[in-house]
């Protein structure tokens, strides 16, 4: 860590750091934070280049992350709402996908982020997540489960218009689903 060059562009003082760390650890983070902390005369300091860009992204995603989940879970509470005319089961959708959700991220750190099964599955282990996956994730995982979900649950609704209950629907899906495993 030091600094390696001063220069000027017209009157604009520019400064040139290095950090002996890779632009995403944390301490490296932490170094533009603090740089950007400082200020000389008044004018406070800016700084760019990949760890600049970095704290960016994980600034803003760590600001709209709660937004967008608490969105995303009304939205599909109220979807399956309407749909099923029943407050239990988006409740019971919700956290079910959030408890896939947490299984996702927890093999996506044990797997690849702390390098297990490296010999078996042949890769260099980065040990960090880049910022954008658990987001990507977020979009595939929560998106295939609910839909699944919801086919699952109008299947079950069919039968139940169809047979007159939803005790009989459900065994009559889950006698379908075991005979067509069989097959």
């Amino acid at each position: 860590n030091g600094l390696l060059s001063r220069s000027f562009k017209g009157s604009t003082p520019r400064l040139l750091v290095l950090s002996s760390e890779s632009y995403n650890t944390l301490s490296t983070l932490q170094q533009v934070r603090d740089i950007r902390a400082l200020s000389v005369d008044g004018h406070p300091l800016r700084v760019s280049g990949a760890p600049a860009v970095l704290v960016a992204l994980l600034d803003r995603l760590g600001s709209r992350t709660p937004f967008a989940l608490g969105f995303v879970g009304v939205a599909m509470f109220f979807v399956l709402f309407f749909a099923f005319r029943s407050v239990v089961v988006p409740l019971k959708a919700i956290l079910m996908n959030c408890l896939s959700m947490t299984a996702s991220f927890g093999a996506l750190v044990f797997i690849f982020q702390d390098g297990r099964f490296t010999n078996l599955l042949k890769y260099e282990p980065p040990h960090f997540t880049d910022a954008t996956t658990p987001l990507v994730m977020f979009c595939l995982v929560f998106g295939l489960s609910m839909d699944y979900e919801v086919l699952l649950l109008g299947r079950v609704r069919e039968e139940a218009v169809k047979n007159g209950g939803d005790t009989e629907a459900a065994v009559a899906k889950a006698q379908s689903t075991w005979q067509s495993e069989e097959a």
